[in-house]
């Protein structure tokens, strides 16, 4: 009898992340949500339980995504386990990273999409994006090598975004 392979959302709780996008929600791409080290974590399980392949279209999904708030992440993760592991190019299209939880008949709750609009509104009101100090560290520690001409985005301290060319 072969033994289950972990679930995305078993790998998600594995490496001691919520596995609901909503708890997240409209909290922007953060460092204290999602890192570096957390991504590497989901990664090796994945290239564990699903192999070399599912692995490779993991990274080309955190390559690819615009945004990495941690509800983005969460639902273009459980896109890439629903389509066979295999990256497509999905790109979430949660509004401002905001998730709304559903109730056990499917409906959405209004009360936890109300609180996760007002928490994007008055909480995250900087518009925090991280994506870069996310994925940037998670590539190198895993030996990504870009295709020759894309260009890579760098986070610098005291000029923003900064891209070079491979």
């Amino acid at each position: 009898m072969p033994l289950e392979k972990l679930t995305a959302m078993n790998i998600v709780h594995e490496v001691g992340m919520s596995g609901r996008p909503e708890f997240y929600s409209g909290r922007g791409a953060i460092l204290t949500d999602l890192d570096s080290s957390l991504l590497t974590k989901i990664h090796d399980l994945i290239k564990r339980e699903h192999g070399d392949d599912a692995s490779k279209n993991f990274v080309e999904m955190v390559v690819n995504m615009k945004n990495l708030s941690a509800s983005d992440f969460l639902t273009c993760l459980y896109h890439l386990e629903s389509s066979d592991w295999k990256y497509s190019g999905f790109q979430s299209d949660l509004p401002g990273g905001i998730a709304v939880a559903k109730d056990r008949e499917g409906r959405y709750d209004a009360v936890s999409g109300m609180m996760g609009a007002m928490d994007a509104i008055f909480v995250n009101r900087s518009g925090r994006d991280e994506t870069e100090m996310i994925r940037n560290p998670f590539l190198e520690e895993i030996g990504y090598e870009p295709k020759p001409g894309s260009k890579k985005r760098r986070f610098s301290n005291n000029a923003g975004y900064t891209t070079e060319e491979f």
